[in-house]
């Protein structure tokens, strides 16, 4: 949000609707409930591309990052930038995060 509150235009994707509504109520004003592999031209040209909570993980194989890739060259400019993050899942006690 903080980006939004210093004047840059955000736009926030993700196919969780109860990601989407979290979002919103915290005050998020464009929110897209949309799979990254749907994105298409009418979000717009991002400068930049935020890939938080462990996002780097939809580049889960050749196949997959490429096609994702593909999608985020079609929406930003020649000079953008993609930041993401990623977990060490192996330096965690939650199995749950084990089985990827």
């Amino acid at each position: 949000m903080d980006l939004q509150q210093n004047g840059h235009e955000v736009v926030g994707v993700d196919n969780s609707p109860l990601a989407v509504k979290v979002c919103r109520e915290r005050g998020l004003k464009d929110i897209r409930e949309i799979s990254v592999y749907d994105m298409g031209d009418s979000l717009g040209v991002f400068d930049t591309v935020i890939m938080m909570g462990n996002n780097l993980s939809l580049l889960a194989s050749p196949e997959k990052g490429r096609e994702l890739l593909e999608k985020l060259a079609k929406i930003t400019s020649e000079e953008a930038l993609i930041i993401g993050e990623s977990n060490n899942v192996y330096q965690t006690e939650k199995k749950e995060h084990h089985v990827f």
